[in-house]
């Protein structure tokens, strides 16, 4: 017997039902299934062609999916299922949230998965009353923001796991890079969570839907491109959309514009480290694609124009601005000195979460 097959005997975890569907806790989730997949019995579920469904599809593990339509599907849909555990990320979508409930999980336990630094108790429904009782029997975060964060919060139970998702794209990014030869001057500019204004209306402005400030954004860099060449050198502009868009809502925006080269780049078409090792500077709000260019080294810049809404990356405070002209007094020295100080506790592996979950 191997010891890996005996430890899992031992702690009586062999099968897994996974509940996700935005594209943070997609990924973050599908890099640990892959890491594991033949470790245990895996069973994923998500909605039809949501950012989840897409990702596990492309990092090859459909074979996992079990997509759920709540239309179609009988109230005891889940009762079938056979599983020891459930991991769940609890992101801004009505689904995990409105199925968790309805498991019947018994002597089950539940761990949810949070991947940003971004509203984590309103996840769970605060400020309503009683949303203390939506939380799960374990929160696992993957880094020490994240860590302090949820502990300052007063989650039950938190416990560390390695972030397999930026592990990765770190060691991919580095490969990559060796490969580059060619000095980028392209600035890529990350758009943000589509700016929807009836999901604000369903979850009663719970959430910080930093998308409404895109505009603002990317108007800002657009008429001060000039001065952005000067101080970064910068002459070309790249859009990167966000996994949930297909067009850049302004156009009209992007027409004031007159460099060599402009380009709009939808997510699903090139891969993000591809982007990110392509600019000279990448410049975004809050999205976790804007940390994953830090984490790789790539100068990364946090804007976004209104001096109330705060980054919650974790960036340096100096990359955090609200005003275009704040980005033009950052050094290019101290912009390209790389990431710094954070852990993503690669020691952490899942036997060792599972040991403490049943300590």
């Amino acid at each position: 017997m191997t010891g890996l097959l005996k430890s899992k005997l031992i702690l009586g975890i062999k099968k897994i039902l996974v509940l996700v569907h935005d594209a943070g806790g997609a990924e973050l989730l599908s890099a640990l299934i892959h890491e594991y997949q033949d470790s245990y019995v895996w069973r994923v579920v998500t909605t039809a062609n949501s950012p989840a469904h897409l990702i596990f599809i492309k990092g090859g593990l459909e074979r996992f999916l079990n997509l759920y339509d709540p239309g179609q599907i009988a109230p005891g849909y889940f009762d079938s299922f056979s599983y020891d555990i459930v991991f769940f990320n609890p992101g801004w979508n009505a689904f995990p949230r409105e199925i968790l409930p309805k498991l019947n999980l018994g002597r089950r336990k539940s761990a949810a998965f949070l991947e940003h630094w971004l509203d984590y108790r309103e996840r769970f429904g605060y400020p309503e009353d009683g949303w203390r009782s939506a939380l799960p029997d374990f929160t696992v975060v993957c880094d020490s923001k994240a860590y302090e964060l949820a502990s300052n919060y007063d989650f039950q139970n938190v416990v560390k796991l390695k972030n397999y998702h930026l592990c990765n794209q770190r060691k991919q990014f580095e490969a990559l890079t060796k490969q580059m030869e060619d000095e980028s001057d392209t600035l890529l500019f990350l758009s943000q969570t589509v700016d929807d204004a009836e999901m604000c209306r369903q979850y009663d402005g719970n959430f910080t839907y930093i998308g409404h400030y895109e505009r603002e954004a990317i108007t800002g860099i657009v008429d001060n491109f000039e001065a952005l060449t000067d101080c970064l050198g910068v002459h070309n502009l790249k859009i990167r959309l966000h996994p949930s868009k297909t067009e850049f809502g302004h156009q009209d925006v992007l027409q004031r514009i007159d460099v060599v080269k402009l380009e709009v780049e939808r997510a699903q078409d090139k891969n993000l480290l591809e982007s990110i090792a392509g600019a000279r500077v990448v410049v975004g709000m809050n999205s976790m694609a804007l940390f994953t260019s830090h984490l790789c080294g790539k100068p990364a810049i946090s804007f976004i124009p209104n001096e109330s809404v705060k980054c919650t990356l974790p960036l340096q405070p100096e990359f955090c601005v609200h005003d275009i002209s704040d980005i033009l007094h950052i050094s290019w020295d101290v912009l390209n000195s790389g990431s710094r100080g954070i852990d993503l506790f690669p020691e952490r592996n899942l036997e060792g979460l599972f040991k403490e979950i049943q300590e």
